[in-house]
């Protein structure tokens, strides 16, 4: 069926990491997996909802763009707490059980890699533990990872979904 090749297509996608060095196939997530990131998401954001009523999350938010526009420095001491009293509300536990839900995904989506812009691939293994890897199997570390490919890889696992949804629909009509 055609259908069901089409599909198929829409399930994975390609993304460099590592500075260009290394090109990784991975697979969208399914439609839970986008919840479950989702929900950690909103329950971080009602964290910090919750826990800066008092300093305004517009505020801060004013704060920081003063502070990429003319620098830190020209801050004021009561604009510098309000920014320390914000960071200090973010749970560091709600940061972790975040950053180990990305971990999770990260280890489920990847699923091989290129060093030669895809003309050769080897299936490619992500563990959670440093303990564990194995560069000679083909099993990296899940750390290793920057903050930029990670949110890289993540952002296009869920925007996959979505693509997925839209080609189905455009292949129906």
């Amino acid at each position: 069926m055609e259908i069901l090749n089409e599909l198929a297509k829409s399930t994975s996608f390609q993304i460099e990491c590592f500075g260009g060095k290394l090109l990784l196939e991975c697979r969208i997530l399914s439609a839970s997996e986008v919840e479950q990131i989702g929900l950690g998401s909103s329950l971080l954001a009602q964290e910090l909802f919750i826990n800066t009523k008092d300093v305004g999350l517009n505020g801060i938010d004013s704060i920081r763009k003063k502070a990429e526009e003319k620098g830190y420095e020209d801050l004021e001491e009561s604009e510098i707490m309000r920014l320390l009293d914000f960071a200090k509300s973010i749970k560091p536990e709600t940061m972790a059980r975040l950053s180990e839900d990305q971990d999770r995904v990260l280890c489920k989506v990847i699923k091989r890699a290129s060093q030669d812009n895809g003309q050769t691939w080897e299936k490619l293994s992500l563990c959670t533990a440093l303990e564990q890897m194995d560069p000679n199997n083909n099993i990296l570390w899940v750390g290793i990872f920057s903050s930029e490919d990670r949110t890289a890889i993540i952002n296009g696992a869920m925007q996959g979904q979505k693509e997925a949804i839209k080609r189905l629909e455009m292949f129906q009509k």
